[in-house]
């Protein structure tokens, strides 16, 4: 699993969690208006009034409220506060202070529509995208089950121990717990997110012309040496050395592999010059269609244990060696692979789920977001943009963009 979404889910979700409260730096106790004495319920015009709408389906400030207090109680009367606090403090304690004032439920949901603050606008932003992603799921038959939603998190737990993020000895189950979290309370906030990611992979599926089976995966190494960059002066005979440097380093490497001089492992630590150096080499596992083509037709076509001879590409000469082909990987070990490569289109397919395929309005005052931040949830994960179609670079063990350092 992609780092950043790991982080963004352990702090979002298993940390302090709430749409609101990661934003909010309002007192944890809101001024108080007066209540009505009457137990009637005020009138609910404004309450019902439209937010925002996808394709049509309206969301309402009725709706919007009640999210907010699902979310978090506590931080929803923070937000009210922000709302009407300035009122509340020129009328009390202005230059000629009441003894007592009363706000209506109207009057608090009239300032809060006048100017809402950012976590309501970001609430109403998350809302208008959860809908987008669940009118396109019904479209596309995509409905993650309960089941898969759990397998999801066990996923993106599992990865988060691997990677020092949780402790060892703790099963997932105590995370949640020590947390005062169920996984019927943690499931529905991954929704969205499976929802998205298997939107994503159908899509990458029609471009691949059928789905995607075991052959498809594979777990590699590599070691890189990098081609020595000219000057912009250089003559084409100093290129062609430069070129041809790298290429005998490489082959001397390879002989020293063959020869058993050095394990594959000991010659990626020491000559490689990426960021794999540190791992031995490990690339993990990687999907059809992640990496450069030159790279991937000669990947795919070695067994196990075979070692390439060199390959060259933009990044320079690689040696390359298949440890496991997809048919020997878990069934978790290749969705995580495919969903890596799927959260590299992340940011490109909610940008266009709600900027070009669907009319999406936004009534508030305000933007909801900062330009190019259309989609993203308060501490929902912001893929970091990858090229596609280059060699994979791990979150180890995952692959990412590229093997540079």
């Amino acid at each position: 699993m992609n780092k950043l979404f790991l982080a963004a889910f352990l702090s979002a979700t298993l940390g302090v969690s709430g749409a609101i409260r990661a934003q909010t730096q309002a007192p944890k106790t809101s001024p108080m208006a007066t209540r009505p004495k009457s137990g009637a319920r005020p009138a609910t015009s404004l309450a019902s009034r439209v937010v925002g709408s996808v394709n049509g389906k309206p969301i309402t400030w009725e709706q919007v409220i009640a999210q907010m207090r699902s979310d978090n109680p506590e931080a929803f009367g923070q937000v009210l506060g922000m709302a009407i606090g300035s009122r509340i403090g020129n009328t009390l304690f202005g230059a000629q202070p009441a003894a007592q004032m009363t706000l209506t439920r109207e009057e608090v949901l009239k300032a809060l529509q006048t100017n809402p603050p950012p976590q309501v606008a970001n609430v109403v932003q998350v809302m208008l995208r959860n809908e987008a992603l669940r009118q396109e799921a019904v479209k596309q038959g995509v409905n993650p089950t309960d089941a898969d939603l759990d397998r999801y998190l066990n996923r993106m737990l599992d990865e988060a121990r691997e990677q020092g993020q949780l402790p060892k000895d703790v099963t997932n189950d105590q995370v949640l717990a020590q947390r005062n979290l169920t996984r019927a309370k943690v499931l529905p906030q991954l929704r969205w997110q499976r929802q998205a990611l298997n939107l994503i992979v159908k899509d990458m599926e029609k471009n691949l012309g059928r789905p995607y089976g075991p052959e498809d995966f594979l777990r590699v190494r590599h070691i890189l040496v990098m081609v020595k960059n000219a000057p912009p002066d250089a003559r084409e005979e100093d290129r062609q050395k430069l070129e041809a440097e790298a290429l005998e380093k490489i082959k001397g490497i390879r002989e020293e592999i063959v020869s058993g001089k050095k394990t594959f492992e000991q010659a990626a630590s020491e000559y490689g010059e990426d960021g794999t150096k540190t791992r031995q080499g490990d690339l993990g596992v990687s999907v059809r269609g992640q990496m450069v083509p030159e790279f991937e037709q000669v990947a795919y076509s070695l067994q196990p244990g075979q070692i390439s001879e060199p390959v060259k590409t933009q990044f320079g000469y690689h040696l390359i060696r298949v440890d496991k082909k997809g048919s020997d990987l878990t069934p978790d070990q290749r969705q995580s692979a495919l969903d890596r490569m799927a959260q590299q289109r992340f940011s490109t397919f909610l940008s266009e789920l709600m900027n070009v395929k669907y009319k999406v309005i936004n009534n508030l005052p305000q933007p909801a977001m900062p330009p190019g931040a259309m989609g993203r949830a308060p501490g929902a994960p912001r893929p970091a943009p990858r090229p596609v179609n280059t060699p994979p670079r791990p979150a180890p063990p995952a692959p990412g963009n590229n093997p540079g350092p």
